[in-house]
């Protein structure tokens, strides 16, 4: 680097001599020489921009920080070596705020279990009563090798049982109805088991608990392949709620196919939605139906007709390898692809089913995201399985910006960004009510020893004002909108008191145009009569 950075420096000046002596000679290679220098000049300019982007890769690598660079120099070291710019991030993607505690809020609790490898987040009934403000909102599910735990909020064991697998537990899904809490655990050997965890909720010395209770409902397996095939594999599943008692489990296998069974196991049906690779996920939606993920492809499964409602959606061309649906617009998907992009899908306009991208978020990483969605904003968290060593990152998007777009300009996309030195495995997510974008996310580090809580909290997302110099904007942005309030309601009252006023006044025997004619004519005739009296007057006389 230092050879790099004095060679061409040296060069110049024995260039800058060998012209000054030029000159005094009357040189005619006085131009040569000149171009030379031009030619020296930039070469100097790009070591200096080397140089610059070596010394903050030295710095990110050595202190941890996470360094921003111009936008140009890390979309070039981006492209030759994708490796070192997860160390540094785009400046034009600048961290609004800082991860502290009133944002980005960490609880951690010692995990109940021993090797904890999942955890989902259930939701409890909001407590009628107003005095009851502090009731627990959620309970969590946690998953070992072969046992299921449940915990309160703040970390306490109430519940523990055996989850009656013979081989370790590796995929777990959960209802998100309030009604009932049902559990599916799946096995190295695709065995899939049925839990109803019940909670009971209780008032002990002005202080609510909860108790737990479970029971097993059934047990069934995915539909097995022909003889002469590949035995099928189970990729995904899926607990559909429609109403209290009503539950049905959808789950996804290695041929791209989709299998329905009512809530005693029994098969409701099959069909194949993707002609290549796997189903990756399985998502809730609106209505009567559930989103699917396939490497290439997404669409949507009636419950009723177990078939595809309409034609899937493509158009990325890495894999996919996650969906998060929008509880905000039910007709926005967000997919995750295996080359850390994050695209957004409309299915709808209208009445109209689309397939359109609306808008990426922005490239901040090569390993694939999880991505969890809260009004406005989204948590994008690395996936443990495809991370290198090393600690993985969050980071919090604002959508409404994003959607807005964003110019060369500061794009006001990410909220701020946190290095997660535990490597966190996947995240659920509850979602609180209220005006602000507040969600709680549950996860559990790589060593299955420490259950975290992540509370984040903002104001609600709205799109960017425009600038004062671009475009769009007029005198009246620089006014605040306070003023132009009092003025209107200003404005409002002067005229209301003008209009009672002119109400109030007597009005004028002339101000109606028809009363004035029919005086006009009434003083006519008066006229007349006295005319004609006068002339008649004037007639007797004479005799």
């Amino acid at each position: 680097q230092v050879y790099c950075f004095l060679r061409p420096r040296a060069a110049m000046v024995r260039l800058l001599a060998a012209c000054a002596a030029a000159v005094a000679a009357g040189d005619p290679k006085i131009e040569e020489i000149q171009t030379k220098l031009a030619s020296l000049q930039d070469q100097i300019t790009k070591i200096d921009s080397v140089a610059a982007t070596l010394n903050d890769l030295r710095r990110a690598a050595v202190s941890g920080e996470y360094i921003g660079m111009p936008s140009a120099r890390w979309a070039l070291l981006e492209q030759a070596i994708p490796q070192l710019a997860e160390l540094v991030y785009d400046e034009k993607h600048a961290p609004l705020v800082q991860p502290t505690p009133k944002h980005f809020n960490v609880t951690s609790f010692s995990s109940p279990l021993e090797n904890i490898q999942f955890t989902e987040i259930m939701p409890l009934k909001a407590s009628p009563k107003k005095e009851e403000k502090g009731a627990p909102k959620f309970a969590m599910v946690v998953a070992s090798q072969t046992h299921i735990g449940v915990m309160t909020q703040h970390g306490k064991q109430i519940h523990s049982f055996e989850a009656g697998h013979a081989k370790p537990i590796r995929m777990m899904a959960l209802s998100t109805s309030l009604d009932d809490h049902l559990l599916l655990t799946a096995d190295t050997d695709d065995q899939i088991r049925v839990h109803d965890i019940k909670l009971h909720a209780s008032k002990t010395d002005g202080e609510i608990q909860i108790a737990a209770k479970s029971s097993f409902v059934a047990d069934f397996e995915i539909p097995p392949a022909l003889p002469e095939q590949p035995q099928r594999q189970l990729t995904s599943m899926l607990v559909i709620s429609q109403k209290a008692g009503d539950n049905r489990f959808m789950v996804g296998d290695s041929d791209g196919g989709i299998s329905m069974f009512y809530g005693n196991g029994t098969l409701r049906g099959r069909v194949v939605v993707a002609d290549e690779g796997p189903v990756v996920k399985l998502a809730p939606s609106t209505g009567v139906q559930a989103i699917f993920l396939a490497e290439r492809s997404f669409g949507y499964v009636s419950f009723s007709s177990v078939d595809v409602t309409r034609q899937p959606c493509v158009g990325w061309g890495s894999r996919a390898v996650d969906i998060t649906p929008d509880a905000a617009y039910s007709s926005r998907v967000y997919i995750s692809l295996a080359d850390g992009s994050v695209v957004a899908m409309d299915t709808l306009q209208g009445q109209q089913k689309i397939c359109d991208l609306k808008f990426k978020l922005p490239h901040v990483s090569r390993v694939p995201l999880h991505l969890k969605v809260i009004k406005g904003y989204a948590l994008g968290l690395q996936r443990l399985s495809d991370a290198p060593k090393g600690p993985l990152r969050a980071w919090v998007f604002n959508l409404i910006a994003i959607e807005t777009g964003y110019g060369s300009q500061h794009s006001r996309a990410v909220v701020l960004t946190k290095p997660m030195t535990n490597r966190p495995r996947g995240i659920s997510l509850y979602r609180h009510e209220g005006s602000k974008s507040r969600g709680t996310f549950c996860a559990v580090n790589e060593d299955g020893s420490t259950v975290e809580l992540w509370d984040l909290q903002f104001k609600a997302a709205a799109a960017p004002r425009a600038a004062s110099e671009g475009e769009g904007a007029g005198w009246l942005d620089s006014i605040p909108q306070s003023w132009i309030f009092v003025v209107v309601i200003i404005g409002v009252a002067i005229w209301n008191v003008r209009k009672q006023t002119s109400k109030s006044k007597p009005a004028s025997d002339f101000d109606n145009l028809e009363d004035r004619k029919k005086l006009e004519a009434a003083l006519k005739r008066a006229s007349d009569k006295r005319a004609q009296k006068q002339a008649a007057t004037g007639d007797m006389g004479d005799d």
